[in-house]
């Protein structure tokens, strides 16, 4: 048995090379917004480009809350956003868009170092509000979202619903909601932006976090673990027989 501990060992050593991952690295700079703002409507690592002339409103805010309430929230810049969303899975602070068309624009990110043919999986989250008071103005619930794009190819987040079941001034803020998506790189360098969808005329407002990229690894196949299993396994067998 002593003859079988090294093809042993050596088998254990490539089973578990060929099963492990290397940890994650995100490849999105500030993509909690923690590093505030550098310029108008523009996070720190990030720039963002108007769809028109008209001014582009967005920032970064924060919930002093531990959990939502019904009581409105400073965004900074003159903005309110009807009611307190809480704080994101991701915690501390948000970006923040007005996702009315003629004010709205896409939060851009270019993201280098990928693999051409590779995967990547984009995950964040997602809040959808509106300003103080003008929800009287319509008085119906209304939609709004994100079109993330990722080089030539978008992807739409899962619609957000304000207003539902609701008549008053100050409807209530979606929940946060955790959104996942798989991209295929086509090039070592490729923009991750995102466009936020929403009504025209009333300042609606889309909120986000936590945005994180990181390349897909490989899940370990069944039989690969049964065999590390097995190969672990005999080698204590082996290695128990041969002590005197």
């Amino acid at each position: 048995m002593k003859g079988l501990r090294p093809s042993l060992l050596a088998l254990a050593a490539s089973v578990l090379c060929s099963v492990s991952a290397a940890a994650a690295t995100n490849l999105v700079s500030n993509g909690d917004f923690e590093a505030g703002l550098a310029g108008r409507a523009q996070p720190v690592a990030w720039n963002v480009t108007p769809l028109s002339l008209g001014s582009m409103s967005g920032g970064v805010g924060s919930s002093p809350g531990a959990a939502a309430s019904n009581a409105v929230l400073q965004l900074g810049g003159g903005w309110t956003v009807a009611t307190d969303p809480g704080p994101s899975p991701a915690g501390g602070k948000f970006y923040w868009l007005d996702s009315d068309p003629k004010f709205s624009g896409t939060l851009w990110q270019n993201l280098s170092g990928l693999q051409v043919g590779k995967s990547y999986e984009l995950s964040f989250y997602q809040a959808a509000g509106i300003s103080q008071d003008y929800y009287q103005y319509i008085n119906q619930p209304f939609d709004q979202n994100w079109t993330v794009s990722f080089g030539s190819a978008s992807r739409a987040s899962d619609v957000m619903t304000v207003g539902t079941n609701y008549t008053g001034r100050n409807p209530p803020t979606t929940a946060w909601q955790k959104q996942t998506m798989v991209f295929t790189a086509s090039a070592t360098s490729q923009v991750l932006g995102f466009l936020a969808n929403g009504p025209a005329g009333l300042p609606p407002i889309a909120m986000l976090d936590g945005v994180s990229v990181h390349a897909v690894t490989a899940v370990p196949e069944p039989a690969s673990l049964v065999l590390l299993g097995l190969g672990l396994g005999v080698l204590m067998v082996a290695r128990r027989r041969a002590k005197p």
